[in-house]
């Protein structure tokens, strides 16, 4: 049995060649992969489909795999979508093949007969080749497809296409054999020249396949199975497989199994291992240091005190991305527009604030001019339901405390330090949160902080005579919070000192955008 060089280490907790580190976990399942296709490709070719909807990364990871693998073992990788205009999968197919094994081939190697009649062999047949794989004897063309398939004995007829196909043109089944004889000849040749050395198989990654025209779907499928059952290939076929079986239901009709008719190019189908939105989240963060960095030099980031900041940071991003329901490509592409947006400012931005902004830009850019015109956005909101962004709201706890304002009071720090040092604690959900900072920044006036001063310095006198601050519900807001004012003229002297305006959010959420 084959067994992987003790040389890959499928360490992926780095970025290489312009592909992130593995937020998921991945790598483990990569090497699991290339450990089962190895010991497929002993007993032929092989297809692989592997499962994952969109936005889940399949594309990363098998570029990601290729990456890893491409020194000990003839890769290629082919964007089917990218070429889907064309008439012959069969062209994509072989053109990456091609490049692929020229990049490996040793020049006296591609001067050979071998070589060049396999070439020319191709040229001569590509323009045919998967027309004959659709077209039998009854005339059926990838044109006339879909009508033809939407009958009672559709199941049948598709499964008979590509046999009757090849009988019906004996001169074009020998040029199959001819054709698949040449590649296995040219990459026989490449295992034995290459420097340094590859080892069997060839591993073929086909990526985007179900965001293809359903015909061309179908096409690449049969081109794959049919001319390419060759020793030592295998294929790794990336699809949301749900939405590929909606496509082949669009050309076959409602009633049709798509999935036993996929069965038929698939030896195995595994889905690529899911994480939840938190574990993306926490690996991404210990892997990017400019919003670690940022977070943790600045006591402006969030209005928290205790040690367990970090988490709860975390914790609300988790919060932001689960309550729209992301998907992980969206929340890598927030939390890099966030970091962005922070290295793009000197003036410490709230990151929770920023952080639902930047998610609404992200999610739903249109949104964001509408939060910048006041109106209210978010499900539960004032305005129309209809209209209402979709948002699971998050419990957001902020942990403050008379001292950190404690030169305005005019009172002996030392006497009072334990009044000074308390620490309270609101609750108000995140919607609520953006409301009220909004509405405090938006306008704040000439004596805004001479307002919040007053504030702490009155609330902080009857705390010194045994009341204490009150916490009252926002009206709206989700049952069991309760938030002190005083928190938020915290927050207004922090924006007043730093000049962070509600302008400057919506520009930091523009300009991430611009950069991406």
């Amino acid at each position: 049995m084959k067994k992987i060089p003790n040389e890959l280490t499928f360490k992926w907790s780095e970025p290489v060649d312009g592909l992130p580190a593995d937020s998921m976990d991945r790598s483990g399942h990569a090497r699991f992969l290339t450990t089962l296709l190895l010991s497929k490709s002993e007993q032929g070719s092989y297809v692989l489909n592997l499962n994952a909807e969109w936005g889940a990364g399949k594309s990363w990871f098998l570029r990601r795999w290729q990456r890893e693998i491409r020194d000990f073992y003839p890769t290629a990788y082919i964007d089917a979508w990218k070429n889907d205009h064309l008439q012959d999968p069969l062209l994509n197919v072989v053109a990456e093949i091609r490049s692929s094994l020229i990049a490996r081939t040793d020049k006296a190697v591609l001067d050979s007969r071998l070589i060049k009649s396999t070439w020319r062999l191709f040229k001569a047949i590509a323009p045919e080749m998967t027309k004959f794989l659709l077209k039998s004897r009854l005339g059926i063309d990838s044109e006339e497809l879909r009508s033809l398939m939407s009958g009672d004995e559709s199941a049948e007829l598709g499964a008979r296409l590509v046999d009757e196909a090849l009988k019906a043109h004996e001169v074009t089944g020998n040029s199959v054999q001819e054709f698949r004889m040449g590649i296995q000849g040219w990459l026989d040749a490449v295992i034995n020249t290459s420097q340094p050395k590859l080892s069997y198989p060839l591993f073929v990654f086909v990526d985007e396949l179900d965001r293809c025209r359903p015909t061309y779907a179908i096409e690449m499928l049969e081109t794959i199975k049919h001319l390419f059952s060759i020793e030592n290939v295998v294929f790794v076929i990336a699809t949301d497989t749900a939405q590929l079986q909606h496509s082949i239901r669009a050309i076959y009709g409602d009633g049709f199994n798509s999935r036993l008719y996929l069965d038929r190019f698939f030896q195995r189908s595994v889905t690529l291992n899911e994480v939840s939105r938190s574990h993306f989240i926490r690996t991404w963060y210990f892997r990017n240091p400019l919003l670690q960095e940022y977070f943790a030099k600045e006591p402006y980031a969030m209005l928290y005190e205790g040690d367990e900041r970090e988490e709860l940071l975390l914790q609300i991003l988790a919060g932001i991305a689960d309550g729209f329901k992301m998907q992980l490509r969206t929340v890598d592409l927030w939390l890099d527009r966030l970091a962005v947006a922070i290295a793009a400012t000197q003036k410490k931005p709230d990151i929770p604030l920023l952080a639902l902004l930047m998610a609404v830009e992200t999610h739903a850019p249109e949104r964001l001019d509408d939060l910048k015109a006041g109106k209210a956005v978010f499900a539960g909101a004032r305005g129309p339901e209809a209209n209402a962004l979709v948002f699971r709201h998050y419990t957001l706890q902020l942990r403050w405390r008379f001292g950190q304002y404690a030169d305005i009071y005019n009172v002996d720090t030392q006497g009072y330090r334990t009044r000074l040092g308390n620490v309270f604690v609101s609750k108000i959900s995140l919607v609520k949160y953006l409301e009220m900072i909004s509405t405090m920044l938006k306008n704040p006036g000439a004596d805004a902080r001479q307002t919040a001063i007053q504030c702490l310095m009155k609330s902080f006198a009857d705390y010194r005579q045994g009341r204490g601050p009150s916490a009252s519900s926002v009206n709206g807001d989700l049952a069991g919070n309760t938030h002190h004012n005083e928190a938020f003229q915290i927050l207004v002297l922090r924006h007043l000192e730093t000049g962070m305006t509600m302008r400057d959010y919506y520009a930091l959420c523009s300009l991430a955008t611009h950069l991406d």
